[in-house]
């Protein structure tokens, strides 16, 4: 990206997933709020409908979304669900670690770079919610171009019938070859 393009125009269309413990909802909503009128279109929770299988909803939106922005913070990082779910986002390569009080995020996760959202006072037009919208950015261009997982990957298997194959080939070779030498 040059530096005169405006990086929320690459995320305009992009949707975040927003992982967040229900202890820290107060300022995830705030974030929430702050990143929708960045241009961004948050996925979380809040938007799950009654009745909905809770567990399916939740994998169908990291499936879907472009960026999974994880608010880490001394609850989140004992959450089994913020656990999963920055795993995946960090699996599919589409994840934005924030660091919400400074904590530290947990072991598997601090090999990424964490925005610092311990000093922002909910100001949409903060430079944090900038370095957010453009991590989005990059997140949603490294998704789109992943490499093959050996899910999608194609295979090769070595099965029973192309070994005997081969070994069928190579005695015939060998007995043209005896053959010839005599």
């Amino acid at each position: 990206m040059s530096s005169t393009q405006d990086p929320r125009a690459d995320a305009d269309r992009s949707t975040v997933f927003l992982s967040y413990a229900r202890a820290d909802q107060a300022p995830a909503t705030k974030l929430a709020k702050a990143l929708g009128e960045a241009g961004l279109e948050i996925w979380w929770d809040a938007l799950i409908e009654g009745g909905a299988a809770f567990a399916k909803s939740i994998e169908a939106a990291l499936e879907s979304c472009n960026a999974v922005v994880v608010v880490w913070s001394k609850t989140s990082v004992t959450s089994d669900w913020v656990l999963d779910e920055a795993a995946k986002g960090r699996d599919l390569r589409k994840l934005v670690p924030l660091s919400l009080d400074g904590t530290l995020p947990p072991l598997g996760f601090r090999q990424y770079q964490s925005i610092d959202l311990s000093g922002w006072q909910g100001n949409p037009a903060a430079a944090e919610i900038e370095r957010i919208v453009r991590g989005v950015a990059a997140a949603a261009r490294q998704a789109t171009h992943r490499p093959h997982t050996a899910e999608s990957a194609p295979t090769h298997a070595i099965t029973r019938r192309g070994v005997l194959a081969a070994a069928a080939g190579t005695a015939l070779a060998g007995a043209a070859g005896f053959i010839a030498w005599q």
